[in-house]
C-alpha cells in the first residue's frame, strides 16, 4: 500500500485495507468509476456484504456503527485514463471530472479515501456548503 494511503487513512503499513471498486449507472449507463479505501478495523467482514444491493454507509451504520458525516473533496477536469474510458465507454481523449475526497466521522475519524471519476457530458455537479460545530472553550 502506498505510504501517502497509510498517512491519508492514519493506518500502518502492516494494517488491512478494504479496497472496492465500483461502477456507477444510470439508466443502465456508467456514468462514473468509483474506488474507495476504507481501514478493515472499522469494518471487518464488509466483503461479504453485497453493496450491489445496499448503501455503502447504510452498511457502515447499521452493521459496524460508524456514522459518516461529512466529506472534504478536491475536485479536477481531465482526460480518461484508458483504464476509465474503458470502464466508462469512453476515448482515453474523452473529458472526465474527477473528484478525491476524504469522509469523516462527527469526532474526525477518517473513514474513507475515495476516488470518483465522472463522465465528462452532460454533468451537472451541486456543491454544497457545510457548517461544523466546534467545540466551545
Amino acid at each position: 500500500m502506498p505510504e501517502q494511503l497509510q498517512t491519508i487513512l492514519k493506518i500502518g503499513p502492516a494494517d488491512l485495507v478494504m479496497h472496492l471498486g465500483r461502477v456507477r449507472l444510470a439508466d443502465g449507463q456508467p456514468v462514473a468509476v468509483q474506488w474507495s479505501y476504507i481501514p478493515y478495523r472499522l469494518c471487518p467482514g464488509l466483503e461479504k456484504v453485497d453493496l450491489a444491493q445496499h448503501s455503502l454507509f447504510d452498511v457502515l451504520r447499521s452493521q459496524f456503527g460508524i456514522t459518516p458525516t461529512w466529506t472534504e473533496a478536491e475536485v479536477a477536469a481531465r482526460l480518461a485514463t484508458s483504464e476509465e474510458a474503458a470502464l466508462l465507454q469512453l476515448r482515453t481523449s474523452d473529458p472526465v471530472l474527477a473528484v478525491r475526497g476524504l469522509t469523516f466521522t462527527a469526532s474526525f475519524q477518517v473513514v474513507e479515501y475515495v476516488s470518483t471519476v465522472y463522465r465528462g457530458e452532460s454533468l451537472s455537479l451541486y456543491l454544497g456548503r457545510q457548517q461544523l460545530m466546534l467545540p466551545e472553550g
